[in-house]
């Protein structure tokens, strides 16, 4: 339902924009579609800024002597090491 009221109201904002002229209509359409890629920019921001607090960030553990991360952000630190191992034998695996 609100798919459909945003086309409508779209369409109609197409319409108002087309009976203004090509310069004034031209503009505001201008100035919408910039709008909405700034937004789409920004969020995309926020997004990468809330990843790159979940992700694992690598380091050098004490009772690792691969020099494999580790992660202190995730609870179980053996299934995290376990994955990384797994990864790493299947990527030899592959060459």
């Amino acid at each position: 339902m609100k798919h459909l009221m945003l086309i409508v109201l779209f369409a109609l904002l197409g319409y108002f924009l087309f009976i203004l002229g090509p310069v004034i209509g031209g503009c505001i359409a201008f100035g919408i579609i910039v709008g909405f890629l700034f937004r789409g920019i920004s969020l995309l921001t926020k997004i990468n800024s809330r990843l790159v607090h979940l992700t694992p960030s690598p380091s050098i553990d004490d009772n690792n002597t691969e020099n494999e991360g580790t992660s202190h952000h995730l609870k179980d630190k053996d299934a995290y090491l376990k994955y990384l191992k797994e990864k790493n034998n299947l990527a030899k695996n592959m060459e």
